[in-house]
């Protein structure tokens, strides 16, 4: 990649001649755009693209696709990020000991000056602020009781005394592993799934795969009716589709998944990831399906989505979002909870912390 210019060259395997190639581009904003779709290069193994919205801060997503028309072979695909950050992107230390440390010591400072004076006129006035603040979205018991690291033996305790232990519940998942584990996965395999998965190796089973209103994304000459989602069942209840799980979804694939909200009665989302993950190369793991700000409205397919509440907390984000079908004519409400301290490629440091997202749901 040298200024505006994305080069890429491969080696192709044997036996495939044919191959297309996708390229997003994702700003220093962490907003994506699709800036390249190529089909059907033959007998090319190489792919030159001037961009013009090329900036100093650009991350790009190649994804390659091969293909052996005459040998029968299952296509192939790849997927590779590349960054294109300078030593511009980054805050020098001189630059954050020089103009940040100030600025935190008059924040602070700032600070203060409100507490005391907030104090002074009512003692209770801070409490009474936060708890209207977080009572907008639940009630404010569920704020009032943080679960703390000292209280998770107590909790297990109670946890084994009203159901079995957790070795048991473990043995139990194995059994179900070893009894699941060969299911089929050929609806997810076949080529107009495929696009539609983030992960080639992340599929859902045949038989408890959700499907929804056929739709098409770009490549598709038919509707498909997949969406990377799996039923889940409450063992306790017997309900066989208590829960949805779903990956995150990408641009074309968010008109699906909210689809999918509408059409099984979906009242709580839960999301386990940041749209961005990574340290030094940042990948995105998830598309902003939702509107960004509050009274912002975005339009999917039939459905318009407008976010009209928003409360944060030390590890999660509550949104409260309005669901309009425009040919039904009816509304839902839909809350939308993003835990943001599951990192990358790990585990979140404090298990507390997902006691109490357990709870707030």
């Amino acid at each position: 990649m040298v200024d505006s210019t994305v080069s890429v060259i491969w080696d192709p395997p044997q036996h495939y001649n044919t191959f297309s190639l996708i390229i997003d581009r994702c700003d220093a904003s962490v907003s994506c755009k699709r800036i390249v779709r190529s089909e059907d290069l033959h007998d090319h193994f190489n792919f030159t693209h001037y961009d013009e919205g090329w900036s100093p801060c650009t991350v790009y997503n190649l994804q390659l696709t091969g293909r052996a028309p005459t040998s029968g072979l299952q296509p192939i695909t790849d997927e590779v990020y590349i960054s294109n950050k300078s030593a511009s992107c980054y805050i020098s230390e001189g630059l954050i000991l020089s103009v940040g440390l100030p600025l935190l010591a008059l924040l602070l400072l700032g600070l203060l000056l409100l507490l005391c004076y907030t104090r002074r006129q009512s003692p209770f006035s801070i409490s009474r602020v936060r708890s209207r603040l977080y009572s907008r979205l639940y009630s404010q018991e569920r704020y009032q009781h943080p679960v703390h690291a000292a209280q998770l033996p107590q909790l297990i305790q109670e946890r084994q005394a009203e159901e079995e232990p957790f070795c048991g519940e473990f043995q139990r998942l194995e059994r179900l592993a070893i009894d699941t584990i060969q299911r089929r996965t050929d609806v997810a395999e076949l080529p107009a799934s495929r696009r539609r998965n983030r992960y080639k190796d992340i599929v859902p089973f045949d038989a408890n795969r959700v499907t929804v209103t056929p739709y098409k994304v770009d490549g598709d000459r038919e509707a498909s009716d997949y969406i990377n989602a799996s039923f889940i069942s409450d063992l306790h209840s017997g309900h066989p589709r208590k829960y949805i799980a779903a990956q995150g979804p990408g641009e074309e694939t968010s008109p699906a998944f909210w689809s999918m909200v509408w059409q099984y009665k979906v009242r709580v989302v839960v999301m386990l990831t940041n749209l961005v993950e990574g340290c030094g190369y940042p990948s995105l793991k998830c598309a902003l399906y939702w509107p960004d700000k509050v009274g912002d409205s975005r339009r999917f397919g039939d459905l318009e989505v407008q976010l009209f509440d928003s409360a944060e907390a030390p590890h999660y984000i509550v949104r409260k979002l309005d669901v309009t079908h425009k040919r039904e004519g009816t509304s839902r409400v839909v809350v939308h909870i993003q835990f943001t301290s599951w990192r990358d490629r790990g585990v979140p440091v404090e298990p507390a912390q997902l006691v109490q997202l357990v709870q707030v749901t």
